[in-house]
């Protein structure tokens, strides 16, 4: 695959953030597919779950930029790590952790003001509502709206794709019901509600575990939740 291949409908970037985007999917796409394939489908399902949420377009361009890069900072991951079959070791889990800020990092070092931005988003997808996350520990809406999008497109494709460390893939439903299992605790409630409502049929007490949702400045109300 060409980085050109990877990204067929993104021409609306700026010419450095498209050519930037290019360059370190081919990278990735050297390094390790998986990662890549992962990244694609998380960028798709992150605009779309930006489009529910209501965000402008402005915004979904930047989540949906972040979402494709998410994953960069794990080329500073030995290989050895991302693939091993069974459970990580302390040091393996320290040596993951760093993927966030490393690959914040490095997009935040280009030239290019867009890709400066989406750098936040990446440094904090993996930060938990409830606090629990890393690597800031960062909770609720001390996280950005865009970074708890893709925190829930992320995991969502993780659960539903092969995995060295997990036997079988969970079906569609089996993901959705995980997610809505853990919203209010690793996902802002209100982003699982509307990712999975927009799925389909939601898992038996969805609706109280969204009542539980913190409201912000630019927090729009999604168009259909039932």
């Amino acid at each position: 695959m060409f980085a050109e291949d990877a990204l067929p409908h993104w021409t609306y970037w700026d010419t450095v953030a498209t050519e930037a985007a290019s360059n370190i999917v081919w990278i990735i796409a050297t390094q390790n597919i998986e990662t890549l394939d992962h990244m694609l489908r998380v960028a798709d399902l992150a605009r779309t779950l930006g489009g529910w949420m209501g965000l402008s377009s402005s915004r979904i361009r930047a989540l949906e930029l972040a979402a494709l890069l998410h994953d960069i900072g794990k080329l500073g991951v030995p290989p050895q790590i991302l693939c091993k079959e069974g459970p990580l070791t302390p040091e393996e889990k320290r040596k993951i952790k760093i993927h966030p800020e490393f690959g914040a990092r490095l997009i935040a070092s280009l030239p290019c003001q867009l890709l400066k931005q989406v750098a936040r988003t990446i440094e904090q997808h993996h930060e938990r509502w409830d606090g629990g996350g890393f690597p800031k520990g960062l909770k609720q809406t001390e996280i950005m709206l865009e970074a708890r999008i893709l925190a829930v497109a992320d995991t969502f494709d993780a659960l539903t794709s092969p995995r060295p460390y997990r036997a079988e893939p969970l079906t569609m439903e089996e993901a959705k019901k995980e997610i809505m299992k853990n919203a209010g605790t690793q996902f802002d409630p209100l982003v699982a509600l509307t990712f999975v409502t927009h799925f389909g049929q939601l898992p038996n007490g969805a609706q109280q575990v969204a009542c539980r949702e913190v409201r912000e400045p630019g927090y729009e109300q999604p168009e259909r939740l039932s």
